[in-house]
């Protein structure tokens, strides 16, 4: 299962998604049913998927890294002694 999110989430996986979705779209120029094809659609829900499972560890990634900004500034806020103009 985990080799198949990583496989899902991977940069080259998209690259090759949108490849095949691109020449599929040009043949279906010439034969539109491509378009609604069981194959056509399966590569659109893979893409999707690709897309959504990268989205969601950039997410992640970011929530950790403002949990963590955070963290630190209220730590060096602490530590700076206030003089009497903050104090106001």
């Amino acid at each position: 299962m985990n080799k198949l999110f990583r496989l899902l989430r991977s940069m080259p996986a998209g690259i090759a998604l949108l490849t095949a979705i691109a020449a599929l779209s040009l043949l279906g120029t010439v034969h539109p049913r491509v378009f609604h094809s069981w194959y056509f659609l399966l590569l659109l829900l893979l893409l999707c998927l690709n897309l959504t499972c990268c989205s969601l560890l950039r997410i992640a990634g970011l929530v950790r890294s403002e949990e963590q900004f955070t963290a630190r500034a209220a730590k060096q806020k602490n530590n700076v002694r206030l003089g009497k103009e903050e104090l106001k």
